[in-house]
């Protein structure tokens, strides 16, 4: 990618106000260059998806001035939401999908079925959706979720209670036309059908938040930072107190005490070796007034652009090492334990950072194998092949899965490998 294409995708972001979308990016880039080749068009995408997700930093670039309510605890109830905008015909869904990869969806597992949820599935990655589609994790058969109530969508974030898939938030931008996602709604498998809940706080909707199920209610975190909880009983949403900071992709889990959040940073992995641009955790339980940071990763183990991953008993991390050396790094952490367990050195050989993510995109964990699988982004437009790690004998294993495209989310149901492609979601069996 030139010095002069990167210019004008970065540029664009100035003229774009947040919450963004790859559309608004898209219409403010110069296009008096010659045409980008497929290779160069993918770069550019990547770097300013990265920067899009940076919800703090692109603020301070347009300008705009982001607040959060202060020790608001109460319920908020509100209608259902209404699109500002709406296409022509007045629908909220979105024109036939020409792709059947999901970009950004939301994704959840039942045990019995893999829940594919809203997302980009148009030609060049432009067209959020409003359906979705569910897969047997036994057959690998799948029959569509149909539209939601709510606007269509892409980087949202959702939960599975049990019984409903709960969605909410995110980024919305449908063929051509803005949709508003201030809004929420819950599917359920049994039924078939969709409810509209109680619209989210401002403060939390916007794209790339991170959620966690805790068995009663919703935790949601997002940049700002912002955080709440829904409760599915009252159909409320309470404000909570916020992480003291969350700068690029949040990702939560719980452990059945407490929500974890990981913060994945970003920073170039063309500087010298820099820990400010370090990841980091925070933890929270319900009825707590304040948030607790995590221990700071040890040195050698810091990593950027990570992912995070519940095995039942410990939280593991994996990104790309701060060093800029190009490698994959990780740790592990028990709840109650002062620090992080550095994690074995990655097979994976090094990547020039500027032209992929040698970190993790995406992790799952396979509690019938013990295994966390972790997908790579390799630069050069290779796909490196899934690697497994063993935590027990803290063992790394190259598998013969590859999942290729941008930065897809990966599950693991009945020792099966899945990716949100209604056309293909099992990728193949994770290997003993």
């Amino acid at each position: 990618m030139t010095d002069t294409r990167l210019t004008s995708a970065l540029t664009a972001l100035q003229r774009v106000p947040v919450p963004l979308s790859w559309d608004d990016v898209e219409r403010h880039l110069d296009h008096t260059e010659p045409p980008p080749t497929a290779d160069e068009r993918g770069h550019r995408r990547r770097v300013v998806r990265l920067a899009l997700a940076m919800a703090a930093a692109v603020a301070v670039v347009v300008g705009v001035v982001l607040t959060r309510p202060d020790g608001r605890t109460e319920p908020v109830r509100t209608g259902p939401s209404t699109s500002t905008t709406t296409p022509p015909d007045g629908t909220t869904t979105t024109a036939p999908a020409t792709r059947t990869l999901r970009t950004f969806p939301v994704v959840a597992v039942t045990g019995p079925e893999y829940l594919v949820w809203g997302g980009e599935a148009g030609a060049n990655d432009v067209s959020q959706r409003a359906d979705g589609f569910a897969v047997d994790t036994a057959t690998g058969a799948t029959r569509p979720i149909p539209v939601a109530p709510i606007d269509p969508r892409s980087g949202a974030t959702g939960v599975w209670t049990g019984t409903e898939m709960i969605v909410c938030c995110g980024t919305g931008q449908a063929d051509g036309f803005p949709s508003d996602t201030r809004s929420a709604a819950a599917w359920s498998p049994t039924s078939g059908e969709w409810r509209t809940l109680a619209r989210p706080p401002a403060s939390i909707a916007r794209s790339f938040a991170a959620s966690a199920w805790t068995g009663e209610v919703m935790a949601v975190v997002s940049t700002g930072p912002a955080a709440a909880t829904y409760d599915p009983a009252s159909d409320a949403w309470s404000e909570i107190p916020a992480p003291p900071s969350i700068d690029r992709l949040p990702q939560a889990v719980w452990t059945g005490t407490e929500v974890i959040v990981w913060d994945a940073r970003y920073g170039s992995g063309r500087t010298p070796p820099d820990d400010a641009v370090a990841d980091r955790g925070w933890r929270w339980a319900p009825g707590r007034d304040a948030w607790e940071a995590l221990p700071d990763l040890p040195p050698g183990s810091r990593t950027r652009l990570g992912s995070m991953a519940w095995t039942g008993s410990e939280v593991v991390v994996w990104g790309e090492s701060t060093g800029g050396e190009g490698t994959g790094v990780g740790a592990r952490w028990r709840p109650g334990d002062d620090g992080w367990r550095p994690m074995a050195s990655s097979p994976q050989d090094p990547v020039d950072p500027y032209d992929g993510t040698p970190g993790s995109q995406s992790t799952a964990w396979d509690p019938d194998h013990d295994v966390l699988l972790v997908r790579a982004l390799d630069g050069g437009g290779a796909t490196p092949p899934i690697l497994a790690y063993d935590p027990s004998a803290d063992r790394w294993t190259v598998t013969d899965l590859v999942v290729p495209g941008f930065q897809p989310e990966i599950a693991v149901a009945n020792g099966q490998l899945l990716v949100p492609d209604q056309a293909s979601p099992v990728v193949g069996p994770v290997p003993p």
